[in-house]
């Protein structure tokens, strides 16, 4: 008999230990690296990063200063030493803009690069520029674009009259016309089809935003202070676990 009440109150005592450790929690941290310390060896709950179309060279992009366009077939992490390559390019393509959460494996794309060259359909009002853009994903958005030739200016709302500014490429998604206008006044229609000849046109434009599910993964944190980074150059937002 005293043996089982001894057994006993080692059970009373162990389920009252039990029941005043803190609860888990879930916490936020954001950065690239994202950096945080926990005393869990858990799963991530969230991964989520942000990703840009990428620029090549220096300086103000022009004739004279072509400044390629590039995207994402997929991103490298490195979670607290480790390595983990993470490619899509095989459902998804090539990214220019968006986000992805590793842990619940969707991919988000929000932009689009469109490559023109000199015998894709364009006209001109003067030294105005413009080609109509086809695709029906096409969206309006005061988002911020990339072109290898010019500066982007804006997203137009009422066409040419608004294009002013010399040297500089827009979009155009209004009353129906959705284009590509670029205004420069060294070039004539011809000149300017004939420098997209010899290399294309990159300009990058917004999209309704498309889902592609990947494989989710997990990544587990150490005990103690982690540090989670991605090649992107965005922001990323990391949720973990963490008791207390």
């Amino acid at each position: 008999m005293e043996r089982n009440l001894t057994g006993l109150k080692r059970l009373i005592r162990a389920k009252t230990a039990i029941g005043t450790l803190p609860e888990i929690t879930e916490y936020t941290a954001t950065g690239n690296p994202a950096t945080f310390s926990t005393n869990l060896i858990k799963p991530l709950q969230a991964f989520e990063i942000p990703f840009m179309p990428v620029q090549s060279g220096s300086g103000t992009p022009s004739p004279d200063n072509v400044r390629p366009i590039s995207g994402w077939p997929g991103v490298t992490v490195t979670a607290n030493g480790k390595t983990i390559l993470v490619a899509w390019e095989s459902v998804a393509g090539v990214v220019y803009g968006g986000t992805v959460d590793l842990v619940s494996g969707v991919l988000t794309v929000d932009r689009r690069l469109l490559i023109l060259d000199g015998d894709t359909g364009w006209a001109a009002v003067g030294s105005k520029f413009y080609h109509s853009l086809t695709d029906s994903d096409f969206i309006f958005s005061n988002a911020p674009q990339l072109c290898n030739y010019y500066l982007y200016e804006k997203m137009l709302e009422n066409g040419s009259i608004e294009v002013t500014v010399d040297k500089r490429a827009y979009l155009q998604c209004a009353y129906g016309y959705n284009r590509v206008w670029v205004y420069d006044t060294d070039l004539t229609l011809d000149t300017f089809k004939a420098m997209l000849n010899e290399t294309p046109l990159q300009i990058t434009y917004p999209i309704t935003p498309k889902t592609v599910q990947l494989q989710p993964m997990e990544i587990k944190t150490i005990i103690g202070q982690n540090s989670i980074a991605t090649n992107t150059a965005g922001t990323n937002t990391i949720k973990y676990l963490k008791r207390g």
